[in-house]
């Protein structure tokens, strides 16, 4: 855990604890569940408040030992892109993954006269799968200097979740204010590092947190079943929760509601709290921690639609 120095200090950032250990429940208990759980947070303010929850969603996730999930069970022959990197002194470059041919893997690179390359048994150690909503019609070397940080004070796991590709943590809310948050630094990083925030690295880079406007029309792509939804406000809980209803996720509220649909989406909530059990990963590991002043908070929880 890398930010107990928050916690145990005395300072106008010692709230910050209680998210901490709210994002660290989603990323250890939440995301074994077989169901998708959430919870609304009645908070006097919601600055900040995302990053905190998703630092300690990060934390978890950086911190888990990948044992069982095989990258081989998300390879599809003609499709998969994965990104190569044959040695350390070699950058990564772009391939389509062929065939597997039992031990070893065949790839194909992305140029106009493609070349096939079978990297041999220890092809595990060597390719990530590439982020699923990129255009590689052009080859691009890149370093991620980001993840090497973090590789470096967690562990060599780290390196096995960005190839597999396989958690996204999505901040949806004002995107301007969310982005400029991004700046404070924790620990001496700012919190774009740490999170591996998508629109702050390389365009072809794995990333871990992603930022949606709650106001655009986004073509989603299908994300990871190991994903976690943070609502900034009310307003992006009434536009995207009909399509990340699968997703455990965390709704702030704040104390203002400016417009209709924040009113719809409060009612769209206690709708959910009416028809569906509490959550009793969320009742249970909550009920041990304390609370801060003036915050309150309801939960639910619904088995996944396959």
């Amino acid at each position: 855990m890398y930010f107990k120095e928050i916690e145990n200090i005395s300072s106008s950032m010692n709230w910050a604890s209680f998210y901490l250990q709210l994002g660290r429940l989603y990323g250890e208990e939440v995301l074994r569940s077989e169901k998708s759980h959430h919870i609304i947070l009645h908070v006097p303010y919601t600055n900040y408040l995302y990053y905190f929850i998703a630092l300690g969603i990060a934390d978890s996730v950086y911190s888990h030992k990948i044992e069982s999930e095989d990258i081989s069970d998300k390879l599809v022959p003609n499709e998969t892109v994965v990104y190569y990197k044959p040695s350390e002194t070699i950058q990564e470059q772009p391939y389509k993954f062929l065939q597997q041919l039992g031990d070893s893997i065949q790839i194909e690179d992305m140029k106009k006269n493609p070349t096939k390359v079978t990297v041999g048994k220890m092809w595990r150690e060597k390719i990530r799968i590439a982020n699923e909503n990129i255009n590689y019609k052009k080859a691009r070397s890149l370093q991620n200097k980001e993840l090497e940080l973090i590789k470096n004070m967690y562990s060599e796991e780290v390196d096995k979740i960005a190839r597999l590709n396989s958690h996204k943590i999505i901040i949806i809310g004002n995107k301007k204010r969310i982005e400029q948050e991004a700046r404070l630094k924790v620990n001496e990083m700012e919190l774009s590092s740490w999170l591996l925030l998508h629109s702050f690295l390389p365009k072809q880079s794995y990333y871990l947190t992603d930022i949606y406007s709650s106001q655009s029309q986004l073509e989603i792509n299908e994300l990871p079943h190991n994903t976690i939804i943070i609502y900034a406000d009310l307003d992006a809980y009434y536009y995207f929760s009909p399509e990340f209803a699968n997703y455990s996720s965390i709704i702030l509220y704040g104390p203002n509601m400016s417009n209709i649909n924040e009113t719809e989406g409060l009612m769209d909530i206690v709708s959910c709290l009416d028809n569906h059990s509490e959550s009793t990963i969320l009742h249970s590991k909550l009920a041990h921690l304390e609370l801060p002043r003036y915050i309150s908070y309801a939960t639910w929880e619904v088995s996944r639609v396959d």
